[in-house]
């Protein structure tokens, strides 16, 4: 619809009183689309407000796991240390042990992969 056949109508509609009417028509409709967005807005707000929270509860819970985890892996880097240092004075005990003619079991594994099977301790004559 051009400008000049708006004209008409308006003009046919009474002038004035066409003019607002055509205006409260349009005002009317932009209304309607504004409260359509606005429902629409409520209604996502809705949903979204709990999956938002749940997922701000799930980061924390990630940050809170990282920590652990970061926590565990120095806790464990400790405790390997230790039994790599006892491993070795358990072989030099078992050695000095065998060295002076007393003959004790080979020490226990303290690892899971700990070699092939029981270490011997070396023999002296």
């Amino acid at each position: 619809m051009g400008t000049d056949q708006l004209v008409q109508i308006i003009v046919a509609l009474g002038g004035f009183s066409g003019l607002a009417a055509l205006a409260q028509t349009i005002l009317s409709r932009q209304k309607t689309k504004a409260d359509a967005v606005q429902s629409l807005m409520t209604a996502s707000g809705a949903l979204f407000s709990p999956m938002r929270d749940e997922l701000r509860d799930l980061r924390s819970q990630v940050v809170e796991m990282r920590d652990r985890e970061q926590q565990y892996e120095r806790t464990q880097r400790v405790h390997d240390y230790m039994l790599r240092v006892h491993a070795r004075w358990d072989y030099q005990v078992a050695d000095a042990l065998s060295s002076a003619g007393i003959v004790v079991d080979t020490p226990p594994p303290l690892f899971p992969d700990d070699g092939d099977g029981p270490h011997q301790p070396s023999q002296s004559s």
